[in-house]
């Protein structure tokens, strides 16, 4: 799994198609050196442009091109997105004090809430095990995709979320065996 890094490091990107800027390329061609030579027989990517971008850097190392993929885009941040957290919460106090307090009890007209994300990417997960049964993928995707499928893969509740660090552009390694 790699995590890619965000260009709008101040604002609240969700969906929105911004490219990586010099430094996620750099943290991007990083990780693709700590993935080459391993026994990655497919690589999935997010349909995002800076997903695209950093899936595209680690393919090269791995000899593989990128199978864009619906199921792990970032989670759809509704009015959220563009926002700084300031901003969030001064707009959205009460939901912005459930964000930080039960993530996964947020409901939010046009915002995602973490069950809908979860199912979205486990749904992808067991159409790469359709098609690749165990063998070990490469996934590029953003933070809360990989919180969610840490969060599943640990068996611990989606309350969690805010409680599992995602270091930028580092692969991680996940056996999730339950889908």
């Amino acid at each position: 799994m790699v995590k890619l890094i965000p260009t709008w490091l101040k604002c609240i990107q969700g969906e929105a198609a911004n490219p990586l800027n010099s430094n996620g390329r750099i943290q991007a061609e990083h990780a693709a050196g700590q993935l080459a030579g391993q026994p990655v027989v497919a690589l999935f990517t997010s349909p995002l442009l800076r997903a695209v971008e950093t899936a595209n850097i680690v393919g090269k190392s791995l000899n593989l091109a990128p199978q864009v993929s619906p199921h792990f885009n970032e989670l759809r941040m509704g009015p959220w997105e563009g926002l700084s957290e300031q901003q969030v919460e001064s707009a959205y106090p009460d939901e912005f004090a459930v964000w930080n307090a039960r993530p996964a009890e947020l409901a939010l007209e046009g915002r995602e809430t973490l069950e809908e994300l979860r199912a979205r990417v486990l749904a992808g997960l067991v159409d790469v095990r359709d098609r690749h049964g165990a063998s070990p993928v490469a996934i590029v995707s953003h933070v809360a995709v990989i919180r969610v499928l840490m969060l599943h893969a640990h068996g611990r509740p989606l309350n969690d979320y805010k409680k599992v660090a995602v270091p930028n552009a580092t692969p991680i390694s996940l056996r999730v065996k339950a889908l």
